[in-house]
């Protein structure tokens, strides 16, 4: 079983509990205030790439349809999934791509380029 490891952050009074376990990213969260910063503002982006393309990475090893990128469950106990079929991996490692480059972290571009020529040729174009 994979070890989890757990961080907390502070962003505009929301406290934010990460624990990444069993391949995706699980979030705490107070509510859906603090899932638009963490997602669209201050969240790190870094570590939400990471997991996508870790997961990602996983679904093409496994030949799986789907891969669960995060789960955000809010202190009301509702809780969100957030998953991305195979149809969708092409167009989001791109992305990953243009964020890792955009901010210079460029060690992750050659693995991002392997994992989108593992891809069926086609599938991006779904």
């Amino acid at each position: 079983m994979m070890e989890a490891n757990a961080e907390t952050s502070f962003i505009n009074n929301h406290i934010i509990n990460k624990l990444h376990t069993m391949g995706h990213l699980t979030l705490r969260l107070k509510d859906a205030d603090a899932v638009t910063q963490y997602f669209f503002g201050l969240g790190d982006k870094e570590h939400i790439y990471d997991s996508m393309v870790d997961q990602i990475e996983f679904g093409i090893s496994k030949n799986l349809d789907n891969v669960r990128i995060a789960e955000i469950i809010l202190d009301n106990g509702d809780d969100f999934i957030i998953d991305c079929w195979e149809e969708d991996w092409y167009k989001n490692l791109d992305q990953a791509k243009k964020w890792y480059i955009d901010n210079e972290l460029y060690e992750s571009c050659p693995r991002i380029e392997k994992l989108k020529s593992l891809l069926s040729p086609n599938i991006h174009e779904k």
